[in-house]
């Protein structure tokens, strides 16, 4: 940010000593919303004790024809006239829009080519040119060449010194320094990279409402990151019925495996104190129905990390949502993008038709600058086989989670937790063991639906009369419907009778 400081001020100084016909002059100002660009114009006028000319596209704005182009013409003789002054146009797209935009019947092409003749006008007085805007691709080309502004500066997110800076004056302003706790705002500062100058003192301004209620409290990690997210104002698309891990039901090893991640997500600032990593790409593979999607859900519930859902399909689909999402997350922080189906996408690019997809979607993960913070993908698949080996590489998809289906104990769990939720009855004979030997086999996503099934199938039976509790029969239509003929009569019922001899 000191060599942006730098540069305006050299500029500024340069038009000041130097006679302003042989001087160069225009600023243009370009960059991310809320990177403070019209805060640098401030600042300039200010180091250099003069008047300011703020104009944004509502000054200028007439429903009259022709009117606006006059409000134009006037603000540069006001200008002329206040000379030595800074005149500051904000969202500079709005006036200064590509004439190839605008149609033939309108004012903006008047508009556009009136602002090229005063720019050049205004070079015959001590004025300093500033522009700034947040979409440098939508404004002309006449206008933006050198000779109208001979300095193009772009104003990128804060740095690190500056995030830490900007975070520390924000907080001290509205808390008082005394309330910081240890390395709260470096750890923050580091994390939060990408993030706008206005986002920053955003989180700061919400400090105040966090601590409501909490008798002296000091400023941690934590509580910046529940500040941030009331900024944000939500936290993706979780679906509301989304389980927390532990309501999961897996092998216990498998949910040890879920517990370490959801601990590297959570406890960012123990985490870096002993020297970890959050994980930053992870693949979830195994057999349809295994519970992945659910496991990232879960995960991004439990850790409050934000969550963006897609699936290889629509990316291939709409490449462009690539971009979109990655966008998306990165203001969403703390953020996990989940690529369902991920094979479409990720699929060995020497097979592959849409390899330039593929590409691009590792180009991203990559990052033009390395891998932001806080940010996750994690892809779910079926078949792992089929991905490029380029997208298993460490730094991209390094942490890999096999999902099996689930063994018989496991399901009986399942089984149990689930009748037990459900105000149907079940056959006293079909206890949860005798249920799971005769699911064996069955993903966990089929056996919710074959319970339910059975259950639908008795109160159809029992339509109009008392229901009587679900009994064998139902089961094995359920499973048949399911998941087939051919299985549920082949398997389940030689387990059935093996499951009532045992009992």
């Amino acid at each position: 940010m000191e060599n942006i400081k730098q540069r305006l001020w050299t500029a500024g100084q340069n038009l000041l000593t130097n006679r302003a016909s042989k001087t160069r002059n225009g600023i243009l100002l370009f960059g991310p919303p809320g990177c403070g660009k019209t805060y640098f114009a401030q600042a300039l006028a200010g180091q250099l004790d003069l008047p300011l000319i703020s104009i944004t596209s509502g000054d200028l704005a007439s429903r009259w024809i022709n009117e606006s182009t006059e409000n134009l013409v006037q603000v540069f003789r006001e200008a002329a006239a206040q000379a030595p002054c800074v005149l500051f146009f904000d969202e500079f797209e709005s006036v200064a829009e590509h004439r190839a935009r605008h149609s033939s019947s309108g004012e903006g092409i008047q508009m556009v080519n009136t602002l090229l003749a005063e720019i050049v006008k205004l070079r015959r007085h001590r004025v300093i040119l500033i522009a700034a805007t947040n979409y440098m691709d939508r404004l002309d080309p006449a206008v933006i060449r050198e000779g109208r502004f001979d300095f193009k500066i772009e104003v990128p997110p804060p740095d690190f010194n500056a995030r830490r800076a900007i975070l520390e004056d924000a907080i001290v302003q509205h808390m008082g320094l005394g309330y910081i706790e240890g390395d709260t705002i470096t750890l923050a500062a580091q994390r939060w990279e990408g993030f706008s100058v206005k986002r920053l003192q955003a989180v700061a301004e919400q400090i105040p409402e966090v601590r409501q209620g909490i008798k002296f409290a000091t400023i941690d990690y934590p509580m910046l990151c529940r500040a941030l997210r009331l900024v944000q104002g939500h936290k993706g698309k979780l679906p509301e019925q989304t389980k927390s891990i532990s309501e999961l039901v897996f092998a216990p090893p498998f949910t040890e495996r879920l517990q370490g991640i959801l601990y590297r997500l959570r406890e960012v600032e123990q985490l870096q104190g002993k020297g970890g990593t959050a994980p930053t790409g992870i693949l979830f593979s195994g057999p349809p129905g295994t519970g992945k999607t659910e496991a990232a859900r879960a995960l991004a519930k439990d850790s409050s990390w934000a969550f963006l859902a897609t699936t290889g399909q629509d990316l291939l689909v709409n490449p462009c949502h690539i971009d979109e999402l990655v966008s998306e997350a990165m203001e969403l922080r703390p953020a996990i993008i989940f690529i369902d189906e991920a094979d479409d996408v990720l699929l060995w690019r020497e097979a592959s038709s849409y390899a330039s997809v593929t590409n691009k979607l590792l180009t991203v993960m990559d990052g033009a600058k390395g891998r932001p913070p806080d940010l996750v993908f994690i892809a779910a698949t079926n078949y792992p086989e089929r991905l490029d080996p380029a997208a298993l590489r460490g730094g991209r998809f390094t942490e890999k989670l096999q999902f099996h289906l689930p063994s018989q104990e496991t399901l009986a769990r399942y089984i149990d937790r689930w009748c037990q939720s459900s105000v149907a009855t079940f056959d006293p004979v079909l206890l949860p063991e005798t249920l799971a030997s005769i699911l064996k086999g069955q993903s966990i996503a089929n056996v919710a639906a074959i319970l339910q099934e059975a259950i639908n199938i008795r109160i159809s039976r029992r339509a109009g009369r008392d229901l009587t509790p679900v009994n064998r029969s139902d089961v094995m239509q359920a499973m048949n419907t399911i998941v087939g003929a051919s299985q549920s009569h082949r398997v389940a019922g030689t387990r059935f009778r093996h499951a009532c001899h045992a009992g």
